[in-house]
């Protein structure tokens, strides 16, 4: 739910630290 819209937001840069929230 939120996670694909901070995902979306963020975009391919910062996926490595959306990785990092989705673990958590």
């Amino acid at each position: 739910g939120r996670l694909l819209l901070l995902t979306r937001q963020a975009g391919i840069q910062n996926r490595a630290h959306l990785t990092l929230i989705i673990e958590i």
